[in-house]
This record gives structure tokens, sequence and C-alpha cells, in this order.
């Protein structure tokens, strides 16, 4: 395994990190399941992956306390990291509450790095950085990052909070490479690791036919699967950390051996010329919001801003920060032979509400008339 600083810090953490998504709920516990992912993150930690990721969103708190059972016994070997919700956690005392509640569910005194999930324009800077300040005063909080936050206030968390901001957490893999524009450059040039979850594209790796074939004869060259060199090529970007997910054994040991070869830098170039997938622009009218799987949907800008479904972040915050970045994260789709001839994609299903969320965003902030920047699959 490799290993990187954690940002500026000397906090070694290993470059494919472990995450710890998808864990179900307290509502809608499945024991086995629990304990195949727990039993799964040991043996990533036993296999030199000492990064894990959780937050306190996932499954409702679940997945803090399945990571703390997996570092029990075995904490001073493992780099942990958290994060807290800046929508419902929007005061210094509710954010000192919810680190709390983090180390209570982890089972340890301390959090290694401690994120904010996600920006939130509604909320003053000063209660947030406050609460962040005492935490590390403390000696609760090791380090501080932030996830899915636009350059700008990447700055802004900077300037505020002295002790430095160690991470931003974005995606960032073959398929999304919105990252190098300038959170890359920028996170570089500061030594600010970006962590990189969705390293393969929730294993959906949609690229066009030729720059698929370029990746499968590499991987033939290097006896690697297509995955692990995806993996490779990401990681082998400075700064850049890989948080994978693995559903069972095979592919927890795939991800671990993803750094036991070097790329050479001329396949590092072919990977980046032609794994470049194009960001098309769409008109809203022409994209499907139906449910792959039935359930009603959000079907006007009322019931967007209405969140009944509590979308988190919620398209309302999401749209106001999506105008003070002015910039946008594309929306994923996949090309939609639709019996009327209406539309001719719809959201990906894969990632349905997270879709849902960017659509309505999108229309809140913008309206419909204004084309929303896409990835689109076949």
């Amino acid at each position: 395994m490799l290993y990187k600083n954690l940002g500026s810090t000397n906090l070694k953490i290993s470059v494919i990190g472990q995450g710890a998504t998808h864990v179900g709920s307290y509502a809608w516990y499945d024991d086995d399941k629990a304990k195949e992912r727990i039993r799964g993150w040991r043996i990533g930690i036993e296999m030199g992956m000492n990064f894990i990721d959780t937050a306190d969103l996932y499954g409702g708190g679940l997945s803090e306390e399945l990571v703390g059972q997996a570092i029990k016994g075995i904490r001073e070997k493992v780099v942990v990291a958290t994060k807290f919700n800046p929508q419902g956690n929007d005061t210094s005392s509710a954010i000192l509450a919810a680190a709390e509640g983090s180390l209570r569910r982890l089972d340890t005194d301390h959090i290694d790095l401690y994120q904010i999930h996600f920006p939130n324009p509604l909320i003053p800077i000063e209660p947030v950085v406050a609460a962040l300040t005492q935490l590390v005063s403390d000696g609760k909080v090791r380090y501080v990052g932030v996830s899915n936050f636009s350059i700008d206030d990447l700055r802004e968390m900077q300037n505020f909070f002295p002790p430095g901001i160690v991470s931003n957490q974005v995606e960032y893999n073959l398929i999304d490479r919105s990252p190098e524009n300038e959170t890359l450059p920028y996170c570089q040039q500061k030594s600010i690791s970006v962590l990189a979850y969705s390293p393969l594209g929730q294993g959906k790796l949609s690229l066009d036919s030729y720059a698929l074939q370029c990746l499968k004869v590499l991987a033939e060259k290097y006896q690697k699967s297509f995955f692990q060199l995806a993996l490779r090529w990401l990681v082998s970007k400075s700064q850049v950390i890989a948080i994978t997910k693995a559903a069972n054994m095979q592919h927890i040991k795939e991800n671990a051996e993803s750094t036991d070869f070097v790329i050479d830098p001329d396949d590092l170039a072919i990977i980046d010329k032609f794994a470049m997938p194009e960001v098309v622009y769409i008109p809203i009218d022409r994209i499907s919001i139906n449910s792959p799987d039935g359930r009603p949907t959000y079907a006007s800008i009322e019931e967007a801003l209405k969140n009944a479904a509590d979308l988190i972040p919620s398209p309302e915050l999401l749209a106001q920060d999506l105008v003070k970045r002015k910039s946008a994260k594309p929306i994923q789709l996949i090309s939609y032979n639709d019996p009327q001839g209406r539309y001719l994609y719809k959201l990906d299903p894969y990632d349905f509400l997270g879709q849902l969320r960017k659509y309505w965003a999108w229309v809140i902030a913008y309206g419909r008339e204004k084309p929303i920047p896409a990835l689109a699959k076949e």
C-alpha cells in the first residue's frame, strides 16, 4: 500500500481509503450485512488501508457505529474521518453536539479528520469556525476538512480558520474530471488533500468505445483489472486519495492491490487524453425525472422547495450554492428511447435522488430555459 500525508500534516494515510456508505439504517437494520461490512473494513485495515471515511448522515449514524465496532482494539492503526451535516447543525452549540454524537457512536476520544459535509450558504461562517476551533483546541478533533466545496468556499474557510483546512472531498473519477479545472490545481498548490469519492463512478465508468478499448489494452499490459487501472491512475495524481466502497472480499482485495504497480508516464498521458468525457448542455424539458421504481418524485418547483423527502442538501440549498459559486457539477443522465418522443434522457437510476436534487436545484436557480450541464451515457 502507498501512503500520502494528509494535507500539509505529518499524518500518513493510505492512498486507497475505505468508505462507509450504504450500510442501511437503524430502521432497516440487517445484522448479517452489518457484520460483513465490519469484517470487510477489518480486512482492509490488515491489508494496509488505514483510512476510513464515514459521516453522521450515513444510515442516520449507523455507519459511524459500525465503524466504531470495526476499529475497536486497533484504534491506533486507523485514521478515522467523519462529517457533520451543516443543514441541521447551523450553530456552534449544534456542531459541538454533533461532534459529541459522532465520538460516542465511533467509541473513540478523538476524530482524526472532521469534515463539513457540504457548504451551507444560509449560515454565517463564524459559528462554524468557532466550533471547529474549540474541537481542535480540546483535542477532540485533530484536523478539519471540507466536502463538496468550491474554490471560493475553500478560500473563505482557509481565511477564517487559522489551523488550516487539510482536505476537500469531491467526486472525482474517469467520468467526472471536473475537479481538474480548479479544485485539484488549487489543492496541489496549497498542499490540501483531495479525497475522491466515487473513484470508480459507482462501478459504472461509461466511456466512449475508443477510450474503453485504450483502457482495456492498458489493463492487460499491467495484468490488472479495468478498475484497478482507474484507481492507480487517480492516486498517481499529487494530493489525491481515493475513497472506495467494496461490497465483497474480492473487491476489497482488488482495491488494496491497485497500488502495487506503477503506470508509465506515457500511459498516464494516454489515459488523460482519451478518458475525457465531454460535458454537454441538455434542455431541461428533454429530461425525464420519473422514478425508476415508480415511487412518487418531485413534479414541480413547489414540491422541490417543500422537500418532503428530506433530501440533504435540499434542492433549495443546493440552488443557492449554485448561484453563489456560478458553476455546477454536471448532472448524470442516460439516453432514453421515450415511446412518446418527448424525452431524450432520464436521470441515472443508480443515484436517482442525487441527480433529482441537482435537476431541481438548477431549475430553482435558473429556471427551465437554461440548459443544464450533463454527463450523458448511452
